[in-house]
């Protein structure tokens, strides 16, 4: 399970993901349940900032559980805005809007 918060008092939300998932991948999920683009998150376990290409499970504790901390992060908006893929700038312009 992952459980993330938007903010120190935010709401919690507990995923049942494979163990062997990315990081990546839970942050997709986790965009489908709060308005959040992947590429606009970091989530943060234990105060260390994940790494989208690894599992899931590397932050895991004992019980194969990770509890994490989800922050908006617009840092790499700017690059995917010059992304020559449509399909990536236009994901960029939509993450600006909802962060508005």
């Amino acid at each position: 399970a992952e459980d993330g918060s938007a903010e120190d008092d935010g709401e919690d939300l507990e995923l049942e993901v494979n163990p062997y998932s990315t990081v990546y991948l839970v942050k997709c999920l986790l965009a489908e349940e709060w308005p959040i683009p992947p590429v606009c998150q970091r989530l943060v376990v234990d105060g260390v900032v994940t790494e989208d290409d690894v599992p899931i499970s590397r932050y895991a504790d004992a019980k194969s559980r990770v509890f994490g901390t989800l922050h908006e992060c617009f840092d790499a908006l700017p690059r995917f805005l010059e992304d020559p893929r449509v399909q990536v700038r236009v994901m960029a312009v939509r993450a600006l809007i909802r962060a508005d």
